[in-house]
């Protein structure tokens, strides 16, 4: 750019970058260019969050089958194209609708663990009681102690 052709001129600026911060701003993003001032200080696309930012990262899969770059929010660990600021739902309704909708099938409902574990004590007083009977049958000499192994 020539002298005097910037958005911000105030007759003092060479170029687009000398010329006020918050235009030269706009131009980096807009260009991914690095401005560097007097102190050292750098401001652009790669001081931000480029490849050798340090920070945490989203992570989510991506159409492309890649793990999202973007940064993470602290709380979730998602960014919030990835449902980083959601809260979550807050009312009863919106919780029941949330689980009902993460119901792939019923092995995993309150109902089929409790009727499992139901399931596990019958077959435990079952083979308890087996137990008993076989030892009192082993105990009277009605069946040999090695009564198993020929089942091998």
């Amino acid at each position: 750019m020539e002298r005097g052709s910037c958005a911000a001129d105030r007759g003092s600026c060479n170029s687009a970058l000398d010329c006020c911060l918050k235009y030269c701003y706009i131009i980096t993003v807009i260009l991914g260019a690095i401005m560097r001032f007097k102190k050292g200080n750098e401001i652009g696309s790669a001081t931000r969050f480029g490849p050798e930012w340090a920070g945490e990262r989203c992570g989510a899969g991506t159409k492309a089958g890649t793990p999202c770059q973007r940064p993470a929010v602290k709380r979730t660990g998602r960014c919030t194209r990835h449902g980083g600021k959601s809260t979550g739902p807050r009312t009863a309704e919106g919780r029941a609708r949330i689980a009902a909708a993460q119901t792939k099938h019923g092995r995993l409902t309150r109902a089929a663990r409790e009727a499992a574990k139901r399931h596990a004590q019958i077959g435990r007083a079952i083979r308890k009681e087996l137990r008993s009977i076989e030892q009192a049958l082993i105990a009277e000499g009605l069946l040999p102690k090695a009564w198993r192994d020929q089942f091998d």
